[in-house]
């Protein structure tokens, strides 16, 4: 059971975690492999969304963000090619692509003590699918960041609208 875990792992890909040992009582550290590439499957009554990334201790942020754009209902282009932000324990500082974050809130989040490293570049190349339930139709979206294009076809015979 680990009772810790941060980023600064091995090249930035993985994570490191601390873990008492239920035996002796002794606290081990372990050095955890990143996933590469992660997909999350959303679902409602409303719909089925499918999103993937690649970005290592970056998929949860990239992942999260795309989630909440999902509850405002923003559409899967906004989702896959909205400016990022990413921030995890070790190290401890909030990195934004440009256009992430305003100046005024990065004044405000400097003021309450956070570090903050601006990217020159975006990160990640995440993919998109949705099927609207109630319309009956799928839709696909891909990062401008990364490299494909999204394609929706249905298969000859299919109900679904693309």
């Amino acid at each position: 059971h680990p009772v810790a875990i941060a980023g600064g792992g091995r090249g930035g890909d993985h994570l490191v975690a601390a873990e008492i040992c239920p035996d002796s009582g002794e606290l081990a550290v372990l050095d955890l492999a990143l996933c590469f590439c992660a997909r999350s499957q959303i679902s409602d009554k409303d719909g089925v969304a499918i999103l993937g990334t690649p970005g290592g201790s970056r998929i949860i942020s990239m992942l999260l963000l795309a989630v909440l754009g999902l509850s405002e209902e923003q559409p899967l282009e906004a989702l896959v090619s909205a400016p990022r932000l990413h921030h995890q324990y070790l190290p401890d500082q909030i990195e934004f692509e440009p256009e992430a974050l305003t100046p005024s809130q990065v004044e405000a989040l400097g003021a309450m003590g956070h570090r903050l490293q601006p990217l020159e570049h975006g990160y990640g190349n995440m993919q998109a699918i949705y099927w609207d339930r109630r319309a009956n139709r799928v839709d696909a979206a891909s990062d401008p960041r990364g490299i494909g294009s999204s394609v929706v076809s249905p298969a000859p015979g299919s109900i679904l609208q693309r």
